[in-house]
């Protein structure tokens, strides 16, 4: 067990602290991270291809989901490499700017990925209560607008930590032992973390509210939104949207559970260092507990590919299509053949069957 008082969680990277781990767990947890990072890679930059190779994926949804996909890939080839070779080397070996890099893209990317699942929730929110309008209120203009703010927003909190404020508690990089990587050190930190809890327990806060009203007008009209909506509305479109819903709250029920636990833990910490009571300096926390929920909060960039690709038909009749016809390509055939032409336009049917898939207007 670690001391939460003791600088070996809050660690200068020249520093020497003993290693808190057996060679046995971080072998295990080595493992098990590579495949967890390979995942994350490779399911990302297949949706990432997808969503940009196929115009009927490119509606608000898709644009939502193309950035959650960047922010996750980017964790896969930055943050979670760093923590592989940490582990496998024992030591933090990549220097100080690179910690600072490091924690500038997990803080940025993981407050990114929370804007953009709030973002799918409120499309998701106007799709099933005003179907009619959604071409109108969700246009690429204000969807591409929103995701600038979340990008400006996101590189501009992460990077907070590297104006040299920490005497003021907002924050510095350094490296972790007992996360095995770099991120906030608590006792540096404490204003930066608890703005940074508050942001997270806020975007929760308005999820939650979105998906009760959700829900509310689901119950409400299970089969029938209104009688203008049956009249006006295909059967296809409402299960479309609730199909939808259903894949953006498997989304955001799997950031909850990755996220919260850790999020406890930081409170947690946040705690006892404002109390700084020497009654407290027993209290503990295993290093193994705190890079298990560090990695539990990673793995959600492994999980939201796999959760759009499972949920979302049209996604996958795309990877098969793409796939067709690169095996076709790599054989020489011309993508005129009778294979290719009839994955084609079953694609072709199916997205104009969607509603607003490209909605444009401003």
């Amino acid at each position: 067990m670690v001391n939460l008082n003791q600088t070996c969680q809050e660690h200068s990277i020249n520093s020497s602290c003993s290693w808190p781990f057996s060679d046995v767990v971080a072998a295990s947890l080595t493992i098990a991270m590579i495949i967890v990072a390979i995942i994350t890679i490779v399911c990302n930059t297949a949706v990432l291809t997808v969503i940009f190779n196929k115009p009927m994926l490119q509606n608000a949804t898709g644009f939502l989901m193309f950035s959650l996909a960047i922010a996750d890939l980017l964790i896969g080839l930055f943050t979670m490499p760093t923590l592989i070779v940490t582990l496998l080397a024992k030591n933090w070996v990549f220097g100080d700017a690179f910690c600072s890099v490091s924690g500038v893209i997990q803080t940025a990317m993981s407050n990114l990925s929370v804007c953009v699942i709030v973002g799918l929730c409120i499309d998701r929110y106007i799709a099933i209560l005003r179907p009619l309008r959604y071409c109108s209120i969700i246009s690429r203009k204000r969807v591409i607008f929103y995701l600038m703010i979340a990008w400006s927003f996101s590189i501009l909190l992460a990077s907070l930590p590297l104006f040299g404020l920490h005497q003021f508690g907002l924050g510095r990089y350094t490296y972790l032992p007992s996360e095995a990587s770099c991120w906030l050190s608590i006792a540096d930190s404490y204003n930066f973390i608890i703005l940074f809890i508050n942001l997270f327990l806020a975007y929760t806060l308005g999820i939650f509210i979105v998906y009760c009203l959700i829900y509310r007008v689901a119950r409400r009209s299970f089969f029938r939104i209104s009688d203008i909506t049956l009249t006006l509305s295909p059967k296809h479109d409402r299960r479309v949207n609730s199909k939808a819903a259903k894949t953006t709250f498997v989304i955001v029920g799997a950031f909850i559970l990755c996220w919260m636990p850790r999020m406890i833990l930081l409170i947690y910490q946040v705690q006892l260092k404002l109390r700084n009571d020497p009654q407290l300096a027993h209290h503990t926390v295993s290093p193994i507990v705190m890079l298990l929920l560090t990695w539990l909060s990673l793995i959600n960039s492994a999980l939201n590919p796999l959760i759009y690709g499972t949920y979302n038909r049209n996604f996958r009749r795309s990877v098969v299509e793409i796939l067709s016809t690169g095996e076709a390509r790599s054989r020489g055939e011309s993508l005129s053949n009778p294979h290719a032409r009839k994955i084609s336009n079953f694609t072709t049917k199916s997205s104009s069957r969607t509603t607003c898939t490209n909605c444009s207007s401003s």
